[in-house]
């Protein structure tokens, strides 16, 4: 009889755990059964849904009551693949994830949320190409994040386009946010972060506030800052962009005009119209500017060294450059033996 008191406790007790880890990842939805519905790979996620493995989107998402998707395991990547996800403003986020490790957002259109995007607790979240526009608070919101990218996204007709709150170590590139009431709010011991060559476009508050020990943070990367559509009327112009609130924040190389990033080429990742010595360093650097072997940024995305149309920037990609720019250069055969989708100078985009 003890014996089945123990189990019959133990079973309790397991379940009350995994009770909890499904309230923690739908704590803000109302419990319907189609919030609990499992999605990724070939099975389309449904509004509520819980992502447990990658998908690239073939579909919209309409959900005017509930949260659109769950983000629920490590190592995901979403690619919407252009595919809009449309919210209803009743209280819930378009994307969510909380506690979680080396997730992907990407090519998302998403619109009519709470909160376009909340990542919570999460490190190495990368943030892609997106376009983020009229939800009523923030369009990304971030709350304890480490470790993590936001590059070439589109923020427009939100409160704040980004929110960062207790996070460091963030890196935010190639950004434009416009219409929004305020662009950019790092907040709460946000620090460390790096922020370069974003727009801010006719944001109607101020184009960005550090607030409550959010300190030194770079909002410059060597000779590249940000672009601020304000900075005529700014404190510090025609030297420097001094961010608005109680931080530190200072831009001490404001663009003269908004970065347009435009490459001609698979592999022409400084934007200078050939494939050439000076990409590969550029490449090396990024694939592993973990080890802070990063150099000065170039004119144009990264993305134009994914020279094997991989979906991904990568130590392969630089191998096929360094075979690529040495045969070049040498003349001894065929430049583009063994590479694919090659010619001369690779194939435009």
């Amino acid at each position: 009889m003890k014996k089945l008191i123990i189990l019959a406790l133990l079973i309790l007790f397991i379940g009350a755990v995994n009770a909890r880890e499904v309230l923690e990842i739908n704590s803000d939805f109302e419990g319907t059964d189609e919030t609990m519905a499992t999605c990724g790979g070939a099975t389309q996620c449904t509004c509520g849904g819980t992502l447990r493995s990658d998908q690239v989107m073939w579909y919209d998402m309409s959900c005017p009551a509930l949260h659109a998707i769950v983000i629920a395991e490590n190592d995901i990547t979403l690619d919407c693949n252009g595919h809009t996800i449309t919210g209803g403003f009743y209280g819930n986020e378009g994307i969510i994830a909380m506690t979680k490790e080396n997730i992907t957002i990407k090519n998302c259109v998403i619109t009519g949320f709470d909160k376009g995007i909340e990542i919570t607790d999460s490190n190495n979240v990368t943030i892609l190409d997106s376009n983020i526009t009229d939800n009523e608070f923030e369009g990304i919101f971030l709350d304890k994040i480490k470790d993590s990218t936001l590059s070439g996204n589109t923020l427009t007709e939100n409160y704040p386009g980004i929110w960062l709150e207790n996070s460091q170590g963030n890196e935010l590139s190639s950004n434009t946010i416009t219409e929004c009431y305020n662009g950019i709010i790092l907040i709460s011991n946000s620090s460390f972060n790096t922020l370069w060559n974003n727009n801010f476009v006719n944001n109607t508050q101020n184009d960005a506030w550090e607030i409550s020990m959010s300190n030194s943070n770079d909002w410059n990367f060597g000779t590249q800052g940000n672009y601020w559509d304000n900075f005529e009327s700014n404190p510090g112009y025609p030297n420097y962009y001094e961010i608005f609130g109680d931080g530190d924040g200072i831009d001490w190389h404001p663009n003269a005009e908004p970065e347009i990033f435009e490459c001609g080429m698979w592999g022409d990742v400084t934007g200078d119209g050939a494939v050439n010595p000076l990409d590969v360093s550029y490449l090396v650097n990024y694939v592993y500017k973990q080890r802070d072997a990063r150099v000065q940024p170039p004119n144009c995305p990264y993305e134009a060294g994914d020279v094997t149309c991989g979906g991904g920037v990568n130590p392969l990609d630089v191998s096929y450059m360094v075979k690529f720019v040495y045969k070049q250069l040498y003349a001894f055969c065929d430049p583009c033996e063994g590479l694919p989708n090659c010619n001369v100078t690779f194939p435009a985009h």
